[in-house]
């Protein structure tokens, strides 16, 4: 993936931390003891440390591995935290709310979840708050919002991602339909001649008279425009023409590195000492084009 998708991660992971930040704030202030403070902050370092495992999408969109324990744990350590701490940790419920919107399927089923954890802490709310309305403020303006912020941000990582997947598929599109083009172009030119040749292709490979083998090549490639016929690449067919003197010319291009292994360019009973050197070009790069030409014209 690219820089843009690895941004959008970051984002999802610095808005994770500044939520949990204001947990941290709400623990520190609180009046409980400070073995009390300790356990809520451990709980909340491991909430948040879960949420970033469940909720910081991968390149792929895959869920994490083993999803339906950490996100069982999560559960555990929210639950944990909004009994012992219902005055303070209503905030951090939203975390395990955002995950299960974005782990559980179908749909449905995840908003369905998400409403209950919304409840949970609106009942929480009112052991800790003295209107109704105080408790909705909790559960709607604190876990409810966080959990869509969270949501949120998760799913732009995977918007962000899917646009980068387009743009490389659209370039790859536009890549095979110029490839396409120049394929319809060169059969309008000589793909006639082509099928010729397809069609005794057989008959010219196992021929042992070259002038005859030119001949019948010469015929299937007669085109209504003059002009060079050129193959690039393409060693067996090479190899064949070499082998049947139908070759007027050949260029190598060498560039300078060092493979070590690989294919061979000319096959077993190539004559290569019927061709020599007829020029030389080399690029700026390092590479060198060698014109060969053939020591003898081929029979005619």
């Amino acid at each position: 993936m690219g820089s843009a998708f690895r941004l959008a991660r970051l984002v999802a992971v610095v808005v994770s931390v500044g939520f949990s930040y204001g947990g941290f704030i709400g623990i520190f202030r609180s009046g409980d003891t400070a073995g009390q403070k300790a356990l809520g902050c451990g709980l909340l370092v491991g909430l948040l440390l879960l949420h970033l495992y469940n909720c910081v999408r991968a390149a792929d969109g895959r869920r994490p591995t083993a999803w339906q324990w950490t996100l069982a744990l999560q559960a555990v350590l929210t639950g944990a935290g909004l009994h012992l701490f219902a005055s303070t940790w209503y905030g951090n419920t939203g975390f395990l709310a955002a995950a299960v919107l974005l782990l559980i399927r179908p749909a449905a089923l995840a908003w369905a979840g998400f409403a209950v954890i919304v409840l949970a802490q609106f009942l929480s709310g009112l052991e800790v708050r003295p209107t109704v309305w105080d408790a909705a403020y909790l559960a709607v303006g604190h876990t409810a919002f966080v959990g869509l912020a969270l949501y949120g941000v998760a799913r732009f990582a995977d918007l962000v991602r899917d646009m980068e997947r387009t743009r490389t598929a659209l370039a790859d599109a536009e890549v095979t339909r110029e490839r396409l083009a120049f394929a319809q172009l060169l059969n309008e030119r000589v793909g006639t001649s082509i099928e010729e040749v397809v069609r005794h292709g057989d008959a010219v490979r196992e021929s042992s008279d070259p002038p005859a083998v030119r001949e019948r090549l010469s015929a299937s490639l007669a085109t209504e425009d003059d002009g060079d016929l050129l193959v690039y690449g393409s060693g067996e067919l090479v190899n064949c023409l070499i082998k049947h003197e139908l070759l007027d010319e050949l260029k190598l291009f060498l560039h300078p590195v060092v493979v070590g292994k690989g294919k061979r360019l000319f096959a077993d009973g190539i004559d290569t000492t019927a061709w020599c050197l007829a020029g030389t070009h080399t690029f700026s790069g390092g590479a060198v084009v060698l014109d060969y030409r053939p020591a003898q014209p081929p029979a005619a």
